[in-house]
């Protein structure tokens, strides 16, 4: 359901980005002496990074700006699609990433990616008083999915739109520009289904009336931040950052935060 005009919209992010690309990326030495981490998000994944008023914040904000101080320099964090997002890393408009990004092979090609801060799982999200919500197996919802040519609703650029296309293949996949608009629309009647990540899908279910999460686990997925190939120095500061609040709670703690017990 992208229309004509996001999709131009899209085309004149990511040509504004590459134009205001430095031709190279800084070094962990040039953002110090700088002392500004260049940051993108896309605010539309809660509780990964949403906005609070005019403020981002979330489990990615408070990683990333932890690690800035860490290093004694401020996180600039730039709010833009996702897509975008991901490319302003390559083109080395930001140093780095940081929107609950899964590290696929394709992503490889064109960026470098941190150790694993997150393990994520993909779920469904059906209308409480349908037939799906019955379904009790992976197998059990791709199979009906694929019976009914259901329409699914996913963020654009996301695990979940390549999930529908690749291993639900009669059915179609609804882009949306962020989870909460495709499960309104699930909500509203207008898709038969979503497929997220486990945590937004707990904070959708539990906001928008009518919907539901399905228990069996579609996909597993690994979360990192991303930067430019090659920047060794950076990546090497902040996989070491990664360790460190693993190993002394820190990480545990700001999961909490936002997920609560269940984190």
């Amino acid at each position: 359901m992208e229309s004509k005009k996001i999709a131009f919209a899209a085309l004149i992010i990511v040509s504004a980005l590459a134009s205001c690309s430095s031709g190279s990326y800084r070094t962990l030495d040039a953002i110090k002496k700088d002392g500004t981490l260049n940051v993108s998000t896309n605010a539309e994944f809660a509780p990964f990074e949403y906005l609070d008023g005019s403020a981002i914040v979330g489990v990615d904000v408070d990683i990333i700006s932890a690690y800035a101080e860490s290093i004694d320099a401020k996180a600039n964090i730039e709010d833009m699609d996702f897509d975008a997002a991901l490319t302003s890393v390559s083109t080395n408009h930001v140093d780095c990433a940081a929107a609950a990004i899964t590290v696929t092979d394709v992503r490889k090609e064109t960026m470098d990616f941190t150790n694993t801060y997150f393990e994520a799982n993909q779920v469904a999200i059906v209308k409480s008083d349908s037939a799906y919500a019955t379904l009790a197996t992976a197998d059990d919802i791709i199979a009906v999915f694929n019976a009914d040519k259901a329409s699914i609703g996913v963020q654009r650029g996301t695990t979940g739109e390549s999930f529908v296309t690749d291993s639900i293949e009669d059915a179609t996949a609804e882009s949306y520009d962020n989870g909460a608009l495709a499960c309104k629309a699930l909500s509203n009647g207008q898709i038969d289904a979503v497929i997220i990540d486990l945590e937004p899908a707990k904070l959708y279910c539990k906001n928008i009336a009518g919907i539901t999460y399905l228990s069996p686990i579609l996909t597993e997925e690994e979360y990192a931040i991303a930067l430019a190939k090659g920047n060794t120095t950076l990546l090497d500061s902040i996989n070491a950052f990664i360790a460190i609040i693993k190993d002394n709670g820190t990480l545990d703690g700001i999961l909490a935060k936002y997920f609560g017990s269940e984190a």
